[in-house]
């Protein structure tokens, strides 16, 4: 008999492209809360945009491309049908924060050519405003 061990790598089956599922339920539900609080830059302004925001890139640089779209998405959805005054394109408002959170985590993901990355990152930013603002 040989001391040998055999070494069993440690795979989750509950994981999406290396994030674990359980990030991505928390972060969707972080998008989906601060989607229903309006934020305004000017004090008694009568304009305002949804907080959540400010985090569609955080999601997309601490999760990865695929998970952080993943989460932005899920949350997006959520956040449109329970605060739908804070959705600028009606049920399609989910796609340009999925788009934005995509390209966030595309140009910073390690894997693959950078350069490569950040030019299918700006081909997507370029196909979503032909598509929405055209």
């Amino acid at each position: 008999m040989s001391s040998e061990e055999e070494v069993v790598p440690l795979v989750s089956a509950g994981m999406i492209d290396g994030t674990p599922i359980a990030y991505i339920a928390i972060w969707a539900a972080l998008v989906a809360i601060m989607a229903m609080l309006p934020f305004s830059v000017v004090i008694g302004g009568g304009g305002s945009f949804p907080m959540s925001l400010f985090i569609y890139g955080l999601v997309g640089i601490l999760l990865g491309p695929i998970a952080g779209a993943i989460a932005t998405a899920i949350g997006s959805i959520i956040a449109v049908i329970i605060a739908p005054y804070t959705a600028t394109f009606g049920f399609a408002g989910f796609i340009p924060p999925t788009v934005a959170t995509f390209m966030a985590g595309l140009v910073t993901y390690k894997k693959g050519k950078p350069m490569l990355n950040i030019l299918i990152a700006l081909g997507c930013a370029i196909l979503l405003v032909i598509v929405f603002y055209f």
